[in-house]
C-alpha cells in the first residue's frame, strides 16, 4: 500500500483509508500541583521546576519494566508476544503512547500539567 497526499477527491485515498483500521486512543490529563501553604509556615521539600518532574515521570511511565508489566497485567498485544522479543513489545507500545505537556499560559513556567494517551486497533485495549 503506497503513501497518497490528499487534498480533493481521490479513489486511491479513499480505498487506503476505508482498508486502514480504525484507531481508539485513550487519555488522562496529570495536574501536577505546587505546594499552597505559605514558604513561611512550612519549607518546599523539592526544587525541581515542573519540566523535570515530567520528564522524570514520563521515563518511569515509558521504563521497559513498567511497559512490561503492564502488558503482563492486562494481557496486551497477545499475538505480537509469540513472534516478538520483550525488547521490541516494549517498543511496540512506546509507538501507541504520548506523553504531552499541558500549559495553561504562554510561559513555560505555567506548565502544570500532563497528558498522557494510549491508541490501539481494539477499544478495549485503549481502554
Amino acid at each position: 500500500m503506497g503513501t497518497h497526499t490528499c487534498f480533493g477527491y481521490c479513489p486511491g485515498c479513499l480505498r487506503d483509508l476505508a482498508a486502514a483500521p480504525p484507531r481508539y486512543e485513550s487519555e488522562a490529563t496529570i495536574l501536577v500541583e505546587r505546594q499552597q501553604v505559605p514558604e513561611r509556615y512550612v519549607t518546599a521539600n523539592t526544587t525541581t521546576d515542573v519540566r523535570e518532574e515530567l520528564l522524570v515521570m514520563t521515563d518511569a511511565v515509558l521504563s521497559r519494566t513498567q511497559l512490561l508489566q503492564i502488558m503482563d497485567e492486562f494481557g496486551l498485544f497477545p499475538n505480537e508476544r509469540k513472534r516478538l522479543v520483550p525488547e521490541q513489545l516494549v517498543e511496540l507500545m512506546r509507538s501507541n503512547i504520548k506523553v504531552e505537556p499541558l500549559q495553561k499560559g504562554p510561559e513555560t513556567r505555567d506548565l502544570n500539567a500532563f497528558k498522557i494517551s494510549f491508541i490501539d486497533v481494539d477499544p478495549r485495549t485503549a481502554q
